[in-house]
């Protein structure tokens, strides 16, 4: 399973990847799916359909939180294509630590905040 979150850019693919338009709706695809998810792709601003203003980066410590109890599939693929920059710098190093737990090389988190699409398109 591929997710794309992202509340306003359409997933690369819409027969390969599921988007996800907010935080609960992250959530609940993760939770329900969490040990066959093999990519994840992350917007920062999530507008506000989530009451309690979660963004991508509260998504991101999920991934992390889940990776650290080794509760994840250690091949998932995660990258950042947000272009809020401060925001995509601070999930960008939280799926870095993400991979470090599942005993991943942090250097393959993918950062394409200039073309969302960038390599992602099947």
């Amino acid at each position: 399973m591929k997710i794309w979150l992202d509340d306003e850019r359409p997933e690369p693919c819409k027969h390969i990847w599921t988007r996800a338009l907010n935080y609960p709706n992250f959530e609940r695809l993760v939770k329900d799916n969490k040990h066959i998810i093999t990519h994840i792709s992350f917007d920062h601003d999530l507008g506000y359909s989530d009451p309690l203003e979660r963004t991508g980066y509260h998504a991101a410590c999920l991934i992390e939180e889940l990776a650290a109890n080794n509760d994840i599939n250690p091949a998932i693929q995660l990258a950042v294509h947000s272009a809020n920059p401060s925001g995509a710098q601070r999930i960008f190093l939280v799926l870095q630590r993400a991979i470090k737990f599942v005993g991943g090389d942090p250097n393959t988190v993918r950062w394409h905040c200039n073309n969302p699409y960038q390599s992602w398109e099947e």
